[in-house]
């Protein structure tokens, strides 16, 4: 039995996104020390060739982690027309979806920490009127020195 609660992330990601940033975050949840997470990943009118290189970094993701646990990985699909932003709708698919004691969020364009998780986890069960945590953001700014 694992002790240790497992934490629903919602992600979302959408046409036009960049796969790379994507990945990044990705990495991110699967570097993390704690390992009992479920990824919800909710996309808006995803191209069939982005979905298969997406499914493609997060089999690799997979194979790489086998020395810790396999995150669970639900893949949820919706479409709009045109370019409508449906991003209520996407959290809310992502939250119906989830099955872990916590929720998290993560853009698709954002990373965490390694021990985020930990970190967070270890604040619920000492006091049991803490009903939300969030993080703080760091900024990398990234200057041109040759003009």
């Amino acid at each position: 039995m694992n002790k240790t609660p497992l934490i629903s992330t919602v992600m979302r990601f959408h046409k036009g996104g960049n796969l790379e940033y994507l990945k990044e975050a990705l990495t991110s949840l699967y570097s993390q020390s704690h390992t009992n997470i479920e990824i919800v990943l909710c996309m808006q009118n995803i191209e069939s060739e982005d979905l298969k290189s997406v499914e493609n970094v997060v089999d690799r993701l997979q194979s790489e982690s086998q020395a810790k646990s396999k995150r669970v990985v639900k893949y949820l699909h919706s479409e709009s027309e045109g370019n409508a932003d449906i991003r209520s709708k996407l959290l809310l698919m992502g939250i119906e979806s989830a099955s872990g004691e916590y929720l998290g969020f993560l853009d698709y364009d954002d990373i965490l920490y390694p021990h985020a998780y930990e970190v967070f986890t270890g604040f619920f069960p000492k006091d049991k009127e803490i009903a939300f945590i969030a993080g703080s953001v760091d900024r990398v700014i990234m200057v041109n020195v040759d003009g």
